[in-house]
């Protein structure tokens, strides 16, 4: 029996979830921040994955799941001056062999790394016609002051993803306090913003032809994923002109998985961004939406020529 391929690490709730809730579906998961338990090797085309005794091939991989890999702890292995190095060679390798799977992958790395850019999603969303609000993605204070709609949030550019000591911490979405200089802005780019005082937030999740519509109410108008924030979901319709403008932008980033945010004011629809490999579970069990079913679906190849 093939199997599906999940490319993910040890800590990933999402995963967790989707394995126990189907069973019955034959899955190899590899955490990636365990990568010394495998032998993992490549030959061509083909590939070789292996742990505790359990082994999954290029021949027996159904599809590949491409979820959460990170990296291993090698504290107490290594010289920390050799990190960079090795884990740039581990990456090179997995990433590898879900970008040169000739079968079904949900989403390939070289896609993930292309499509999760967001001067490309800006660039591309204006392409496909969605509002969006006035922005300017720079390292430059008066690019920053061109924005001349009132109050302005700040926003990675990228995840902003902050260690500290053994813990992280993560830069959200604030309202710019203009009150604070901005003389070391140029050694690094924000993502600049008009605020919209929004009525609602939409998260909206595709997987293949299918999506599901979740109105999002919150406390917090500027970034409900703020913890201790109080937020409500309800299903929601989403506009037809929204959905094809959807599907048109998944086709351009060659995506077949993606969670969009909107935010809603007076009926307008103004696009935010699109996670390519955005947590899903959470609304399926606030909700009962099934995404997690189509998601198998998609793995299964059901209905694909690709498997």
């Amino acid at each position: 029996m093939k199997k599906i391929l999940v490319i993910t690490s040890h800590y990933d709730k999402t995963v967790d979830y989707l394995l126990e809730k189907y069973p019955e579906t034959n899955f190899f998961r590899f955490n990636v921040d365990e990568f010394s338990n495998y032998q993992v090797s490549v030959s061509g085309s083909r590939f070789n994955i292996s742990r505790d005794g359990v082994t999954i091939s290029s021949e027996s991989c159904r599809s590949i799941y491409y979820r959460k890999p990170s990296l291993e702890d090698l504290k107490e292995v290594i010289s920390g001056e050799y990190f960079s190095y090795v884990y740039s060679e581990v990456f090179a390798l997995v990433d590898g062999i879900a970008d040169a799977f000739d079968g079904f992958c949900m989403t390939k790395p070289k896609c993930f790394r292309f499509a999760s850019n967001k001067i490309v999603q800006a660039s591309l969303a204006e392409k496909v016609g969605f509002n969006i609000p006035a922005h300017s993605i720079t390292n430059s204070e008066s690019s920053v002051d061109s924005i001349k709609e009132g109050v302005k949030i700040v926003k990675p550019i990228s995840v902003g993803k902050i260690k500290r000591d053994e813990s992280f911490e993560f830069v959200q979405t604030n309202i710019v306090d203009d009150s604070v200089g901005k003389e070391k802005l140029k050694y690094c780019p924000s993502y600049f913003q008009s605020f919209i005082s929004k009525d609602y937030e939409c998260r909206l999740t595709i997987v293949g032809d299918t999506h599901f519509g979740v109105k999002i109410d919150s406390v917090d108008r500027v970034d409900w994923r703020r913890p201790g924030n109080k937020v409500s979901y309800m299903v929601v319709d989403v506009p037809n002109h929204i959905l094809e403008k959807c599907f048109y932008l998944m086709q351009l980033l060659d995506i077949e998985f993606g969670c969009f945010d909107f935010l809603i004011k007076d009926s307008e629809w103004y696009f935010l961004e699109v996670n390519v490999n955005g947590q899903w579970a959470w609304l399926e069990l606030e909700l009962g939406i099934n995404i997690s079913g189509k998601i198998i679906e998609k793995l299964e190849c059901k209905n694909s020529v690709l498997c």
